[in-house]
């Protein structure tokens, strides 16, 4: 005599397990994006977007300092690992932050997206910053930058003026992890 005894647990039951996890209910909370994206500092939307619930499991996965975060979107490929583009707190505005999880939600990288970023300073005429994630995956991040010296009653020294580009460039490998280069420079 044989007797079997069968599993009456539905595949929907095990789903529902994994969707209620925090990791997944914190993915919930990102919008899809398109590649290729650019973020300029200033021009980002995200009044209407959800932010970051310090009361919550969300912080298991954002760390920041004042608790404050956007959760701006999702990047379309996520075979192999999450990328998320979350926005936090800066000076007068937001700045893009790539984070890149594992399937379990541990985190792989976590890079700025705006080189510098810009701010005010004696003698800066002109400043802008943009990220940019291509469809390859690859990674440009620039501030365009003109500046000059300035004396001790802030008026601008003639023939100081500088012009130029701060960028980084990288890549997002297949396994998640960020890789940037150093900082370079491009008079303009």
């Amino acid at each position: 005599m044989c007797i079997a005894l069968f599993s009456c647990t539905s595949s929907t039951q095990k789903t529902a397990g994994i969707d209620a996890s925090p990791f997944r209910l914190f993915l919930k909370k990102f919008r899809p994006l398109q590649l290729p994206l650019s973020l300029r500092l200033g021009e980002l939307e995200y009044k209407s977007l959800p932010q970051l619930d310090a009361k919550s499991a969300d912080t298991l996965f954002i760390k920041n300092k004042d608790g404050m975060g956007i959760f701006y979107g999702m990047l379309p490929d996520t075979t192999h690992y999450f990328g998320l583009v979350v926005l936090l707190p800066g000076g007068t505005d937001c700045y893009p932050v790539l984070k890149t999880f594992d399937k379990s939600g541990k985190l792989i990288s976590d890079e700025r997206l705006i080189d510098r970023g810009c701010g005010v300073a004696p003698g800066l005429d002109y400043c802008s910053s943009t990220g940019v994630i291509k469809s390859d995956l690859s990674i440009y991040c620039a501030d365009t930058i003109k500046m000059g010296k300035v004396d001790s009653t802030f008026k601008e020294i003639e023939g100081t003026v500088e012009y130029y580009c701060s960028y980084i460039e990288g890549k997002i490998n297949r396994d998640g992890k960020i890789i940037l280069s150093p900082e370079k420079r491009k008079n303009l």
